[in-house]
């Protein structure tokens, strides 16, 4: 009852502690859930937004070193896949996590940033195209100037209006070369005035005659056209300074990544913090869950070493003095049993009381009955001994008289009294075999059996049965062939007649359960070097799997075919496997239907156990 109680208590305690840690479990699960799937995410979500814009405005400062399209085409694409990545993790922010105020300000900021990019892209596209006509139109005044030298050298400067000539193609080309490195606005506009006003004194001045030179008067128009035409070269420098105007200002505008780092830093310090308060009160939480369950699994502690002390005292004990009982009742020397008690413990050991007295009881009476039948059995082998030799001695006595009949030349018998004389012999040479093999039964059953241990020749002794055997297969085509060839100077000890029996029997029964015209083959080999086996191979009609483990039993009949099977007593296999074991040999089979059988005999070539002889 006490067990009982306490065992209840710890179930009781175990649920308790159960229905205390399963609401906390679940909130702490949801807790830890939200920050894995909302907090976090949006913490890395904010840092890939500050490493993405670190990213494209490095990318985008250098977007003015590239002075070729290819190199800028690339760095484009490069800052098109940055963007299109930051627009992707911007648009993925949750709003409920994140504000949606900052949701909308990173996506504005962005939607600010991509057309701030295209316009840098754009402008710097530009600029390099004025860069490259600013190039060619440089080649074109280097060679101007060639040109213009060239040109001058037939001149002879004597005149004023041969000095302004030269005056003016030279100072033309030089302001002209010198507006394409200028970069402040207010210098190119005071060029083009020297210009204009070097081109004005010079057409006040001039000369048809040295404007005839056609050469020469190319090249002024070339200048002038160069200074004053329509795509003068000043106006395109003014034009080319104010791209560099614009290209500063949208890269001014690229500020704007400034403000999206700040925003994704304080979304990701924002939602650190939230995630550092929800792990803190995770925390505390696990300690308060982990506190109560420590004081639930002390309290089952102490309960679990007062029911194990019960249990101990209680059972335990008793169990063990029950079965310290048991094995005394079971080595023969019982101890008296304590059954006192109203519980399970003492109900098990009044049972246990009355089943070794019931025990007790049947193996009395199957002593008696055991020694009932050995009585028995030892009558009925000794009246088998008896009768055998009492219906042998007649029957040798009939069996000498059916010969003299049939030997005797003085008064020979007819042929049909021959064929009876031939008929009694057979019959009782027959009824004699049964009973010798009911003799030996009988005699080794009674331990009555005599060996006669000498040294073998085990190949003659094989030769000789074979020799006797062979006869018996004639008249069906049956041929036994010998194949033991081992070494002849093996030798076996064991009792010559018995082994012959057993050998003999072995190869009658091969030939009875053979088939017509069939082999009968006996070889030889040695196992495990301690055993020399006899084998004896037929090619008969074999026996069935199922009777295998009845071979050897007494009366059994191995052949199918009913006339076969009436010749003999069916214990010719076991008497033949009492006296091998006799011999200390082995003896068994290995069969398959319609294939044959195999039955060997295993004799020891060397044993220090002596061979039993009674």
């Amino acid at each position: 009852m006490y067990l009982r109680a306490g065992i209840f208590g710890l179930a009781f305690l175990t649920f308790l502690a159960v229905v205390l840690a399963l609401p906390a479990f679940w909130s702490e699960r949801a807790r830890l859930q939200e920050l894995n799937t909302n907090i976090l995410p949006s913490i890395d979500k904010a840092i890939t937004i500050t490493r993405l814009s670190k990213s494209i405005d490095s990318k985008a400062r250098n977007l003015t070193n590239h002075r070729d399209r290819f190199g800028l085409d690339g760095a484009a694409y490069k800052l098109r896949l940055d963007t299109d990545r930051l627009n992707e993790v911007v648009n993925g922010l949750d709003p409920i996590v994140v504000s949606a105020e900052r949701v909308h300000l990173l996506r504005d900021q962005v939607t600010i940033l991509e057309e701030s990019l295209q316009q840098v892209r754009d402008l710097i596209e530009l600029r390099n195209e004025e860069d490259n006509a600013n190039a060619r139109n440089l080649a074109d005044l280097a060679r101007l100037s060639t040109r213009v030298n060239d040109a001058l050298a037939g001149v002879t400067i004597e005149t004023r209006t041969n000095h302004q000539l030269s005056v003016f193609l030279h100072h033309g080309v030089n302001q002209l070369l010198a507006v394409l490195a200028e970069r402040s606005p207010k210098n190119v506009v005071a060029l083009r005035q020297e210009f204009h006003a070097q081109l004005a004194r010079f057409r006040g001045t001039e000369n048809d005659q040295d404007l005839e030179n056609a050469v020469i008067g190319h090249l002024v128009r070339e200048i002038a056209s160069l200074g004053t035409g329509l795509n003068n070269l000043f106006d395109k420098r003014l034009q080319r300074i104010r791209l560099d105007l614009k290209v500063s200002s949208a890269m001014d505008r690229l500020a704007i990544l400034n403000g999206l780092i700040r925003t994704a830093e304080s979304i990701s310090n924002t939602l650190s913090q939230a995630a550092y308060e929800t792990a803190n009160a995770h925390k505390h939480q696990i300690n308060t869950l982990a506190g109560g369950l420590a004081v639930i699994m002390v309290i089952c502690l102490l309960g679990a070493i007062g029911i194990t002390l019960y249990v101990d005292r209680r059972i335990v004990k008793r169990l063990e003095r029950l079965q310290s009982a048991m094995r005394a009742h079971v080595e023969g020397h019982p101890l008296p049993v304590d059954y006192q008690g109203h519980d399970e413990i003492a109900d098990m050991a009044q049972s246990f009381v009355y089943f070794v007295e019931e025990v007790t009881n049947r193996e009395e009476a199957l002593a008696a009955t055991r020694d009932e039948a050995t009585q028995a059995n030892k009558a009925k082998s000794e009246f088998l001994a008896s009768m055998s030799h009492e219906l042998r001695t007649p029957l040798n006595a009939v069996l000498g008289f059916a010969q003299m009949l049939k030997l005797d030349t003085r008064a020979p018998l007819s042929s049909a009294q021959v064929e009876h004389v031939s008929s009694i012999l057979q019959g009782g040479n027959h009824l004699l075999s049964l009973i010798n093999e009911v003799l030996d039964l009988a005699k080794i059953e009674a331990d009555q059996l005599d060996l006669r241990i000498q040294e073998l020749d085990i190949a003659r002794e094989i030769s000789d049965c074979v020799a006797l055997t062979a006869p018996l297969g004639d008249y069906r085509g049956i041929v036994i062939e010998n194949q033991f060839d081992l070494n002849p100077q093996i030798r076996i000890r064991t009792d010559r007649l018995r082994l012959k029996q057993v050998l003999l029997n072995l190869l009658s029964n091969s030939v009875k359960f053979n088939k017509d015209k069939g082999t009968v083959t006996v070889s030889g080999s040695i196992i495990d070097s301690q055993y020399l086996r006899i084998s004896v191979v037929d090619t008969g009609v074999g026996i069935d799997e199922k009777d295998f483990s009845s071979v050897f039993n007494m009366f059994h009949r191995l052949g199918a075919d009913p006339m076969v099977a009436q010749e003999g007593t069916g214990i010719g296999l076991t008497v033949s496997k009492m006296l091998v074991e006799k011999m200390n040999g082995r003896i068994g089979f290995e069969s398959q239907i319609g294939k044959g059988s195999t039955f060997w005999v295993d004799l020891p070539l060397i044993s220090d156990t002596p061979v039993e002889n009674t």
